[in-house]
């Protein structure tokens, strides 16, 4: 009986030695065997998704296959009990396998593909761990099964003292006492008071397994999974793991009695829910957090040779600072990187740069710092900072790649004198104009579904490689075997522009963008004197082959888009495509790139100086979110040639998880990488720590069909341990509350006038009636809404798409204008009473509201300056017109103050970042935006160290108007965006789980109170 058991055994083992694997990855088809092949059912008829796999092949075939970002599909061969030939096979993504490598028995390699288990534990989403045993010990499997559920939670669960270490620190004996314990309780021997407690703390443990795993099953969160092929007899399963479902299960089962709690004075408590079991085991818990989550810095703790160093700076941190300095040290001997995120005033400048100076004394190296600053803070901060904070350094301003060979050849970089050297983000960026170097050709492609016959088509080819270079979509066959996704050759827009997907070639990696030289010109155009033309053309949409036939085809596409839903994007894209069309038949002249021809500062570095400098500090990080930018590449450039990075924000984040993505991955790709993301993967970032609306489009035939999704404001707090905790130093004005004075809040209502009531009223009607509850429409009269209510002197028009004119505004003598009249009393009370200067912060400038505030505090008496950008006249105290750039505008309110100035009107925008206005103290914010970064880096700006007056923010608005909402909502959202950085209350857990970007709010509120229907159309 057993001889034929085995032999029948060894009949499989032999079976699975031919089953073979088909799969096509979308660009072509592969054939693997494979003994080990473990799939679940999907939605789908007749299709399993692959779970785990082994594949028998040569290396670099597998390799063909395993593309990071792709997926497969397929069928298997060969199987010795069933016929699968109807059954489709599938590989989501390979990027979401582990990949384990060994030599193969018949071939020469073998892969082993099993699915990920989730690295990040995320209380928002549900985790899909994958339990595979030996049928011989299925008897382990609810243990088991608990076990990992209390892997994937963040909640505790009954602790494992099954285990010496966990009994131990239950009973509060030592590990070798537990040990024995455990073996006497095994072996039935149970007499003293802690054997006594351990076979009860036993018994309850395992009527915690008993009860969640039989609730998980019962709730169909156990899912058994298909073991097609397999060297040994398994058993595999899929845990469905929901955290706020294991608590609700957990609640039910201590308030029902099925479960208790190892705390023995507490062994017959029953529990009314999760909350009241919570505090009971609180110590629990907070071993949980610390367990996925340990601080590299604690308060206070600070090291006697860091109190030596401080000596050598030109001023003494306060403690705050100091230890904020502290951590920072500590991050950059870990990890050679750390994030300073601090609130305006906080002293970031100073922190950043006396981190970098005492980490080169700990490392005994001589400290070649470059600071990567806003243009308009080279000299206000960081010149200032390098004279006052490290006195033993000297200062050098980089503008271009001759400051920086200039000072390699008068040896500055190596020398022994401790040098900071100040680079300008613009001048970091600025480079030469660079065009696509693609070559769009005639190629015949096959024709789908039709053998042996092919289609004339022009596509773009790599000029190293020749391979015509592709995109992947997804599949619309309806063919049950098809694979999800396909490769087609990318469209004739598609390097319109410069970007991360466009950049190399998807087969040889060839850089696919060259630089534009105006003056050069090819050997055939030199012997023949002929010129030739560029094979693109540039327009105001960027570059397009010169190809009227390919340019028309798309004129008409985006035109029919637009037909059936017109948008002022497509509308404006339209539009360019015709001006090109212009260009390329010879109608109207060609443009011209206007580019600087020099090589960007951080391309030379790049190349000829890896790790010359020893430290990088980059100020203001939160401005290099963008991928694409000029600014963000020559930060991963600079972040790539420096050993160790110092970054700097007043504000994290903008409400969006996918905003933090590129600045992690550029500082921390290690850290990200391990968590399972790639570069390209900022919205599956997004996802997984943020909110993303799934949407829909319900066709006329009642069929549902995906649209993109849309992302939200939004973040799982779960990225601070994960990604904040061990890399950034927060440090905020509360911390500093000592050492700062007083900041007062004060709202000022003000209460229209009738005529004006009378003419928002009409404004309000005009508004609805254009927008009739399309969020769109509504953003672009959002600024009017505002607005008017400040300057109805000023006749505006409402007009519709087409140009018409729809509606003007009532216009509205000033003379009873009752928020001035507010404006003058707060003045009056902070310059007079108080002795103080103010600021007052406007929005919407292009009215004239600046020169009317200021021609009405004249009339009082009042010395006014009036800050614009830096294309427009500021206006002195004393009358005079000047222009004022972006590193001077610091300066230039300096004097204005040793001119006697007692108000300063100007756009937040202008003074968001590093500008230091000490030298006044109340804020008043006449206007009302709706961005957090500006708000939150703008009221920063007078409570700062050295401050001695109170500060006041007034925020000044007309009762039930528009401007109350505003100023209403943003409050919330500042909340919302303070939470990541440690400043939660249940306002903060409210807004940053609110899915509305301010704009919908905004307009969700005006729709009902107008009593209109919210249209919120798929974009």
């Amino acid at each position: 009986m057993d001889r034929s058991l085995d032999n029948l055994r060894l009949d499989i083992h032999n079976s699975l030695d031919s089953l073979r694997l088909d799969l096509h990855n979308g660009e072509r088809s592969f054939n693997f065997n494979t003994d080990l092949l473990i799939a679940k059912r999907t939605e789908k008829e007749n299709e399993l998704e692959i779970l785990a796999v082994s594949l028998y092949e040569t290396k670099s075939e597998i390799n063909k296959l395993v593309k990071k970002n792709s997926g497969a599909s397929g069928k298997i061969h060969g199987h010795p009990f069933y016929n699968y030939d109807q059954t489709k096979f599938t590989i989501k993504k390979f990027s979401n396998f582990e990949k384990r490598e060994t030599p193969g028995k018949k071939h020469s390699h073998r892969i082993t593909l099993i699915r990920k288990k989730d690295l990040v534990i995320d209380q928002t989403v549900e985790s899909y761990p994958i339990v595979m045993l030996p049928k011989e010990e299925a008897e382990h499997l609810q243990t088991i099964v608990f076990e990992y559920v209390r892997d994937n939670i963040v909640s505790p669960l009954f602790p494992d003292v099954r285990i010496p270490q966990v009994l131990a620190g239950e009973l509060f004996i030592s590990i070798e006492e537990a040990e024995v314990i455990l073996k006497n309780v095994n072996d039935g021997v149970v007499k003293t008071e802690n054997e006594i407690m351990t076979a009860e703390m036993l018994l309850m443990y395992y009527q915690w397994v008993d009860y969640l795993v039989q609730e998980l099953a019962k709730r169909n969160r156990l899912q058994h999974l298909e073991v097609i092929a397999c060297p040994r007899d398994l058993i595999a399963y899929e845990i469905i793991i929901n955290e706020t479902e294991i608590r609700e299960i957990v609640s039910r089962g201590l308030i029902a009695g099925w479960i208790k709690i190892s705390k023995t004075s507490k062994l017959t408590k029953r529990y009314d829910g999760f909350d009241t079991y919570m505090p009971d085991y609180a110590s629990t818990f907070k071993q949980r957090i610390e367990s996925i989550s340990v601080a590299q810095h604690h308060y206070g703790v600070i090291r006697e040779q860091t109190t030596k160093y401080l000596k050598r700076l030109g001023r003494v941190p306060i403690s705050v600072q100091l230890d904020a300095i502290e951590a920072g040290l500590k991050s950059l001997k870990k990890q050679k990187r750390v994030n300073i995120v601090g609130e305006p005033g906080v002293g970031k400048t100073y922190i950043m740069s006396s981190t970098a100076f005492l980490d080169s004394l700990y490392s005994q190296k001589t400290m070649k710092l470059l600071v990567m600053s806003p243009d308009h803070l080279v000299e206000s901060a960081w010149q200032r900072e390098t004279e006052e904070t490290l006195k033993e350094a000297v200062y050098h301003h980089i503008n271009s790649v001759t400051d920086i060979m200039k000072y390699e050849q008068q040896g500055l970089l190596l020398d022994e004198k401790p040098r900071v050297f100040i680079l300008p983000q613009n001048s970091a960026k600025s480079g030469y104009a660079t065009m696509p170097m693609v070559r769009w050709e005639t190629h015949l492609l096959p024709i789908e579904n039709q053998p042996n016959k092919y289609k004339s088509q022009k596509v773009f080819v790599c000029p190293h490689c020749g391979d015509i270079q592709k995109r992947r979509i997804k599949n619309t066959d309806t063919d049950p075997n098809a694979t999800k996704f396909i490769y087609v050759p990318v469209p004739y827009d598609h390097y319109a522009t410069e970007r991360y997907n466009n950049r190399k070639c998807n087969t040889c990696q060839t850089i696919l963008w060259g630089t534009t030289n105006k003056e050069a010109i090819s050997y055939k155009e030199f012997a023949s004197g002929e010129a030739k033309e560029s094979p693109f053309v540039y327009t105001s949409l960027g570059f397009f082959p010169r190809d009227l036939k390919a340019l028309r085809r798309l004129i008409e596409d985006t035109r029919k888009k637009y037909d059936e839903k017109p948008t002022k994007t497509k509308k404006a894209q339209l539009s360019g495509l015709r001006a090109a069309e212009l260009q390329m038949n010879g109608t109207t002249k060609e443009k011209k790139q206007v580019s600087p021809h020099k090589v960007p500062i951080a391309d030379y570095i790049f190349k000829n100086l890896k790790n010359v400098f020893t430290h990088l500090i980059i100020d203001e990080v939160h401005e290099i979110q963008n991928s694409a930018s000029a600014r963000t590449q020559a930060a991963g450039k600079l972040i790539a040639s420096v050993p160790k990075v110092i970054t700097g924000t007043g504000t994290l984040m903008n409400g969006y998880a996918k905003s933090l993505f590129f600045t992690f991955f550029m500082l921390f790709p290690e850290k990200m990488k391990k968590a399972g993301f790639e570069i390209g993967d900022v919205e599956k970032f997004q996802v997984a720590f943020g909110v993303t609306e799934k949407r829909y489009r319900i066709t006329s035939d009642k069929k549902r069909t995906t649209i993109a999704p849309k992302l939200k404001p939004g973040i799982s707090p779960i990225i601070f341990p994960m990604f904040l905790q061990s890399t950034s130093v927060f440090i905020t004005l509360d911390d500093l509350e000592t050492a700062l004075p007083a900041i007062e809040t004060e709202v000022v209502e003000v209460e229209p006038s009738q005529e004006l009531l009378k003419g928002k009223q009409e404004l309000e009607l005009a508004v609805a009636a254009a927008t009739k509850g399309d969020v769109k429409l509504f953003k672009a009269l959002m600024p009017l809404l505002y607005s008017y209510l400040d300057m109805p002197t000023i006749q505006r028009e409402i007009k519709d798409e087409d140009g018409n004119l729809v509606h003007l505004t009532k216009v509205i003598a000033n003379e009873d204008d009752r928020k001035i009249n507010a404006l003058k009393s707060i003045v009056k009370k902070e310059v007079v009473q108080n002795q103080n200067r103010v600021i007052v912060y406007t929005y919407y400038t292009n009215d004239g509201i600046n020169d009317y505030i200021k021609e009405k505090l004249e009339e009082e008496g009042y010395r006014v300056t009036v800050l614009n950008k830096n294309t427009e006249h500021s206006i002195s105290c004393d009358g005079t017109l000047k222009k004022v750039p972006k590193n001077k505008r610091e300066e230039y309110i300096k004097a204005e103050v040793k001119q006697g100035t007692e108000v300063l009107i100007t756009n937040p925008e202008l003074v968001k970042t590093g500008t230091n206005l000490i030298d006044f103290a109340p804020i008043v914010r006449y206007q009302m935006d709706y961005q957090v970064y500006t708000e939150r880096q703008a009221r920063g700006r007078t409570r700062r160290i050295g401050q001695t007056k109170q500060c006041t923010i007034y925020y000044l608005y007309y009762k039930q108007s528009f401007q109350e909402d505003i100023t209403k909502l943003m409050a919330t959202k500042i909340v919302a965006s303070e939470a990541i950085e440690g400043k939660m209350d249940s306002r903060g857990l409210d807004a940053i789980t609110n899915s509305r970007t301010p704009e919908e709010e905004l307009a969700k509120k005006f729709f009902e109170t107008m009593g209109l229907t919210h249209n919120k159309k798929p974009e």
